[in-house]
């Protein structure tokens, strides 16, 4: 639990990921696909302040529940472009 996770390829399969971090800072989740698509199971970035959860794929994406304790702003990532890049 705690820290961050990115996952980037060409097309990504991941399990499911726990940032979570009860009484702090939850890490950030990051999944990005190149080209092909981006299947997760259940992402859990919640905490006393919540960490992002960013998944980015041109080709589609499928992932289980996401738990959040505060507002979350939710990105349709799947309606532009993959573009190239770097996350910070």
């Amino acid at each position: 639990r705690g820290g961050s996770v990115r996952v980037q390829g060409d097309a990504v399969a991941a399990g499911a990921i726990d940032t979570s971090q009860l009484a702090g800072t939850a890490g950030a989740i990051a999944i990005v696909s190149g080209v092909g698509g981006v299947n997760a199971g259940n992402l859990n970035a919640s905490g006393a302040i919540g960490g992002n959860i960013i998944l980015n794929s041109s080709a589609g994406i499928s992932a289980g529940r996401s738990q959040f304790q505060r507002y979350v702003w939710v990105m349709a990532a799947m309606c532009f472009p993959a573009r190239s890049g770097t996350f910070s």
